[in-house]
């Protein structure tokens, strides 16, 4: 009997504490495997269906700001496209404007030895030089501009010791090109006398272009200029910069009435005015 009841008493013991202890084991072995498994799985699910929710966010955020930005591009290109046609189309209706119907035009200026006046036909027609030192305005310009009114003409001279002159024709035009030209000059006043009237009526030669009046010599070439020669000339005002007194007859930037053929003078301004 105190067997039994010992056996009992120490199975029971032995059971509880042998179960407990591998209750305890297999609860920790399986919970730290069942908590890992879901946990991977729980994280994976609730990564991908983050990242597919980020992705798609940032994706549409991008996709706008590229948008945003090619709309921003295109509208500022066409802003300085239209704002520049409209500036050059004003300035360039402004200018002419000025030139033709209200102040002085100036078309030839001459200041110094750094621009070259003998060329040919292509560059008077066309015009050439610094519109801010030594240009000729254009022979199609001049054509075009004095084709539109009445025009008179101012002529502004200087040498090379300080003196000043000026010669005024009340009517000035030049035809186009088929009339090679032909300059019109008359109604002479001023204090430089009136060289430029011998002129009047000629067509412009140039190097390549013979238009004066003698058969048997070039104008351009001996006098080595473009000009509206007659016979040769009086006045030469594209001739060549020869810097004041020189032996070079009638080359030089002349005007017969004042200085002579054997002076180059300083400066030269010729413009026009609408009447």
């Amino acid at each position: 009997m105190v067997g039994r009841s010992v056996g009992r008493s120490v199975g029971r013991s032995v059971g509880r504490s042998v179960g407990r202890s591998v209750g305890r084991s297999v609860g920790r072995s399986v919970g730290r495997s069942v908590g890992r498994s879901v946990g991977r799985s729980v994280g994976r699910s609730v990564g991908r269906s983050v990242g597919r929710s980020v992705g798609r966010s940032v994706g549409r955020s991008v996709g706008r700001s590229v948008v945003a930005c090619v709309f921003v591009f295109v509208f500022v290109f066409v802003f300085v496209f239209v704002f520049v046609f409209v500036f050059v189309f004003v300035f360039v209706f402004v200018f002419v404007f000025v030139c033709v119907y209200v102040c002085v035009c100036v078309f030839q200026r001459r200041v110094d030895n750094t621009t070259d006046f003998y060329l040919d036909w292509k560059s008077y027609k066309d015009g050439f030089g610094d519109l801010t030192r030594n240009f000729w305005l254009g022979n199609d310009n001049l054509h075009a501009i004095t084709a539109q009114k009445n025009y008179s003409l101012r002529v502004d001279l200087a040498d090379f010791e300080g003196h000043t002159r000026f010669a005024e024709y009340a009517d000035f035009a030049v035809a186009n090109e088929d009339n090679k030209y032909r300059l019109t000059v008359r109604s002479y006043s001023g204090t430089a006398g009136d060289s430029l009237g011998y002129h009047d009526g000629m067509a412009f030669s140039t190097r390549d272009r013979d238009n004066d009046r003698l058969s048997d010599v070039s104008c351009a070439q001996l006098r080595k200029g473009g000009w509206w020669y007659n016979g040769c000339q009086y006045a030469n005002l594209n001739g060549l910069y020869l810097g004041g007194a020189n032996t070079a007859t009638g080359e030089g930037i002349s005007w017969f009435h004042w200085h002579g053929y054997q002076y180059s003078l300083k400066t030269v301004a010729m413009k026009i005015r609408p009447q």
